[in-house]
């Protein structure tokens, strides 16, 4: 991944932003994740249809 994102051009400054931006959706998306449970899917998305 470090080569694909050409880690090594990146200044210091935009490691960091990019290090803190990346933590913080992981935060959020774990905090969301620990909230998914079948009920709240049904209430966020209905009924799961018949196959």
């Amino acid at each position: 991944m470090k080569q694909v994102l050409h880690w090594s051009a990146w200044s210091p400054t935009n490691k960091t932003t990019f290090l803190f931006t990346f933590e913080r959706v992981m935060r959020r998306l774990w905090g969301w994740n620990t909230r998914l449970t079948p009920d709240y899917l049904k209430r966020l998305l209905g009924e799961q249809p018949l196959s």
